[in-house]
């Protein structure tokens, strides 16, 4: 199971904060960046996949993940000493071994296919290939969709002009770099001049918003952590866990932008805090519909039509008539997790729904579908859970206590007590909390 001290580690990435050199409006967290990133690189991947050329997803969510563990290496260093030291050979490998001796503490804990992955992505020296040019257009582009609100408020600064022509030039090799055919170079084109009007940059301006809406809105914390930063904090944590737990890579791949997409209606309703969600079943029976419908129609109708399938799939907004096809007990199944609902795809290509089980009992019910597509909806729930705990446990431990945070920190535990997915227990996080 992911350990505490790789969970707080990881956290730092809210802590981190991008253009500090920089009068900005809004503050920029490091995490937020990867999130943003990793949704860009997704539908630049589908794209790929329909221009007829293979595509790796592994790469693509490894590499997400991957560099969001460097840049918590190096925190906030510049770009351009950045660059500097990948010039020197000496330099570059001193700073490559710092990083991977980092990550490789033992007490950590790892997983080895991921330590071993990281490794061999660390000293690649980043070739040409399609996932990294896809990770470097996500950056490059995540970067400037940033730059569009820093330059306005530093219209005076002399390095605004040419931190704008870098950024475009940068975009335009790569997009060259990718060369998508036909109508999906036509999205990429669309997607780099923030066109408005092309439906995924609907959806990303969507994606975007999410940065600005803070969770746990009824208390202070600290580090203050966005719904976009949750999102890849969970994200991350179910990559780590479904490594560990020994996965296909196709299921690893879905469990991490399952759980990057997992708070995605909530750009178009503001996070509903637990409190109120929980309040009784009529209150979360109209949110849930009211997130659907508006789902519906801000999102899905934007997405490209061989998308649609998958699209639903990983983020758990199964069509109507999919869903009113089911069993009645599948029915309830999705009704009671939906996002968060253990699901498969069968050998005819329909979405089936799985219990979670029972706590604490064997075998763990999505075992029986280990090797199908599918996203484990529990394993998520509980990252999800473990996330919420660590944004509350960070600022009691910075000095931070209310009775919000307290109940926040009773509340996950005790969800979390007992479960049990693919022989791994969420109890060794907890009985691993060293402060």
């Amino acid at each position: 199971m992911v350990t505490y001290p790789l969970a707080a580690k990881l956290f730092e990435g809210f802590s981190i904060l991008r253009w500090n050199d920089k009068l900005c409006p809004v503050k920029f967290a490091e995490i937020e960046h990867h999130a943003f990133k990793s949704a860009v690189s997704y539908f630049l991947g589908k794209a790929l996949k329909d221009s007829k050329k293979t595509v790796d997803w592994m790469k693509i969510a490894s590499g997400n993940v991957f560099f969001l563990m460097r840049k918590i290496s190096t925190s906030d260093i510049h770009s351009y000493m950045c660059a500097e030291i990948k010039k020197d050979a000496a330099a570059y490998k001193a700073l490559n071994e710092m990083i991977c001796s980092g990550w490789s503490k033992p007490f950590l804990r790892l997983p080895e296919r991921v330590l071993e992955d990281f490794k061999q992505f660390m000293y690649m020296n980043e070739p040409d290939s399609a996932e990294m040019d896809i990770l470097k257009f996500a950056h490059k582009y995540a970067t400037n969709c940033e730059f569009q609100i820093v330059a306005q408020s530093n219209s005076g600064d002399p390095d605004i002009p040419g931190i704008k022509i870098e950024l475009d030039d940068d975009l335009s090799r790569v997009c060259t770099s990718l060369n998508f055919q036909g109508n999906d170079n036509d999205m990429v084109q669309r997607i780099r001049k923030h066109d408005v009007d092309e439906g995924i940059n609907r959806i990303l301006q969507l994606i975007d918003r999410l940065r600005y809406q803070i969770r746990w809105a009824q208390t202070p914390r600290v580090p203050e952590t966005s719904v976009l930063g949750h999102c890849m904090y969970t994200a991350a944590l179910a990559y780590f866990i479904s490594m560990e737990a020994g996965l296909p890579d196709h299921r690893v791949v879905n469990n991490f932008f399952a759980a990057l997409f997992h708070d995605l209606p909530e750009a178009l309703t503001r996070d509903v805090i637990s409190p109120v969600k929980n309040a009784s079943e009529d209150i979360k029976r109209v949110i849930s519909k009211t997130e659907r419908a508006l789902s519906e129609e801000k999102i899905i109708k934007h997405l490209p039509e061989p998308w649609l399938k998958d699209f639903r799939f990983i983020t758990g907004l199964i069509a109507k008539k999919e869903l009113e096809e089911l069993p009645g007990a599948e029915q309830a199944v999705f009704a009671r997790d939906e996002e968060f609902s253990n699901r498969y795809v069968d050998e005819q290509g329909k979405c089936r729904f799985v219990e979670r089980g029972e706590k604490g009992k064997k075998p763990y019910p999505m075992e029986a579908h280990k090797d199908a597509p599918g996203v484990d909806g529990y394993l998520l729930k509980i990252c999800d859970s473990l996330a919420a705990y660590m944004e509350a446990h960070m600022s009691v431990h910075y000095g931070l206590l209310s009775p919000s945070l307290q109940q926040g920190l009773s509340h996950t535990r005790s969800f979390c007590k007992d479960a049990r997915m693919y022989g791994l227990k969420a109890d060794d996080f907890f009985d691993g909390i060293v402060f």
